[in-house]
């Protein structure tokens, strides 16, 4: 599974980035997983299409959260920016992310 950019570096690299949506049509039967990579330094409220909080993707970190429910779109939305001293460029900043009925059994990888 290969996982996808939410947000480039040109998004990342100012203020709070805006809210960004993803088609999540998981089967009524199944849980759901939402994961991937959180290569910036903002955390993100992962919420349902009700703007109801689901988890959070901490600043560079992986995550996983399960989708208990049937959910039409899953948000992305900053809510704060950590502040950081790493040799790492705003053009580095990237967030990955896939929905899946598969559980990862390991911590996912940007490959």
């Amino acid at each position: 599974m290969v996982l996808k950019k939410l947000y480039q570096a040109g998004a990342l690299g100012g203020g709070l980035p805006a809210d960004a949506q993803l088609d999540s049509r998981t089967r009524m039967d199944k849980v759901g997983y939402v994961f991937g990579w959180n290569l910036s330094p903002f955390a993100f409220e992962i919420q349902d299409e009700g703007a109801n909080p689901m988890g959070i993707a901490m600043p560079f970190a992986p995550y996983i959260h399960p989708l208990f429910l049937r959910v039409e779109k899953v948000i992305f939305h900053a809510v704060a920016q950590q502040t950081i001293n790493l040799p790492i460029a705003v053009g580095q900043y990237v967030v990955y992310w896939e929905i899946s009925e598969h559980k990862p059994e390991l911590i996912p990888g940007p490959w």
